[in-house]
């Protein structure tokens, strides 16, 4: 059966398990004049696509959430009123082709989480109505374009995690509302604009909004960190599937959130980074955690959480931290394959058994043997018994079998004198044992 784009509005094939497209259904969604929207987010999609020619009245073009690992030169089509770019979380590679820059109607740009490398061109500047800009998690270098002080319309600007260097252009808050520059090689004086007090933002208090939270589907960042927020993470939280990052730590604030980790945390398959620090949560971990194949850091620290340690996102790279909390149990090995994991922090629980190591170049990974409390105490009690006991049996036979013509008191002498020996001999077995 052929494939073919009849529809004259928008295509929507988001949340399958589509591989391909076959260049038959590009070519025919590129002569459809009226064709405004084309949505393949969270699909298998990888590999080279076909080339995107014609579609001059595409205003919205949404790849997200792939396997795409091509250069981004091949995606730049006839786009001449087109609004929307949406390519995050995917494998793109080179740099940002410049005829980005020629789209003026572009109002957001959303290339996060790819490899994308080079600089990025002052000609971002010419994108009169662009309002957001996200680049976080890329390889991209060279000094942050001036010419982004430029757009009056420009409300949010993520470029972390990155390899930005130079100084943070002057102005560059002017009209952002949004900024995020964290985790680049920046140097030298903070601009004074960047501090001006209609920038900056008031602590936050009472509890989540559910009913709200729940509707905003399309968010892609929630940062409420540092604020004074009280009562449950609201289960809605399942419903903003676009979610990337997610911060509701305490950090130089006072949230005290409460109650378990929603289960449908799972449900939000984008998530880059999660940060739950230093609050009240309590049960367990989900354990469709696993689920979370694009998380790369996951702190969970200072909180009451306790049960067991589920499987973890094997792509967690930047840190796990389950510190200061109520775990119980054996250490899982499961924590061994996390190969990419640059910081493992499981400080301040209540482990103990045997801690596995996984060796890098064995396929059987050897077991090194860390001794609970209650195990040692038992182990030297045990140890005590037994060498009191012998050196009272080897007492007694000494009297025994010692002459006969021998005074008893010259016989209770040698058995206080073998019985000494063997309590120094106890006590310096209790000492190397524990």
């Amino acid at each position: 059966m052929g494939v073919g784009c009849s529809t004259d509005e928008g295509l929507d094939v988001s949340g399958n398990s589509l591989s391909s497209i076959p260049d038959v259904f590009i070519s025919d969604c590129g002569k459809l004049n009226g064709l405004k929207k084309l949505n393949f987010s969270q699909n298998k999609l990888s590999g080279v696509l076909p080339n995107f020619t014609g579609f001059s009245s595409l205003v919205s073009l949404d790849l997200s959430m792939n396997y795409l690992t091509v250069n981004l030169d091949g995606l730049i089509g006839n786009f001449k009123v087109l609004e929307k770019l949406q390519l995050s979380r995917n494998h793109f590679v080179g740099p940002i082709p410049d005829e980005l820059f020629n789209f003026q109607n572009l109002t957001l740009i959303d290339l996060s989480v790819n490899n994308i490398s080079g600089v990025l061109s002052n000609s971002i500047g010419d994108l009169s109505k662009l309002n957001t800009l996200l680049l976080s998690s890329n390889n991209l270098s060279g000094e942050i374009p001036k010419s982004l002080s430029n757009i009056k319309t420009l409300t949010r600007l993520a470029a972390n995690q990155n390899s930005f260097n130079g100084m943070i252009p002057s102005g560059i808050s002017q009209f952002v509302l949004g900024l995020d520059l964290s985790f680049n090689k920046l140097v030298g004086t903070i601009p004074i604009d960047l501090l001006s007090p209609p920038k900056l933002d008031s602590s936050l208090n009472g509890s989540i909004p559910s009913a709200s939270i729940g509707k905003l589907e399309r968010l892609t960042y929630l940062e409420l960190g540092s604020n004074s927020l009280s009562g449950e993470i609201p289960k809605e939280l399942g419903n903003c599937v676009e979610l990337a990052l997610l911060d509701l730590s305490k950090g130089a604030g006072q949230n005290i959130l409460s109650g378990s980790i929603p289960s449908g945390i799972s449900n939000l398959r984008g998530l880059v980074s999660v940060n739950l620090q230093d609050n009240e949560l309590n049960g367990s971990i989900p354990d469709s955690i696993s689920n979370l194949e694009f998380l790369i850091e996951l702190q969970l620290g200072k909180n009451c959480l306790s049960s067991r340690i589920p499987k973890m996102p094997s792509n967690l790279q930047i840190s796990l931290d389950l510190s200061r909390n109520c775990f119980e149990g054996t250490i899982p090995e499961t924590l061994g394959g996390l190969r990419a994991l640059e910081v493992l922090d499981i400080s301040n629980n209540k482990f103990q058994g045997l801690m596995t190591v996984i060796d890098a170049s064995s396929s059987t990974p050897p077991t090194i043997n860390t001794w609970s409390k209650k195990t040692s105490v038992t182990l030297v009690i045990l140890i005590a018994v037994i060498c009191i006991d012998l050196g009272v049996a080897i007492a007694i036979t000494a009297i025994l079998v010692v002459d006969s013509d021998t005074s008893l008191n010259s016989k209770l002498s040698l058995a206080v004198v073998i019985s000494v020996v063997f309590d120094v001999a106890t006590a310096m077995m209790i000492l190397l044992t524990s």
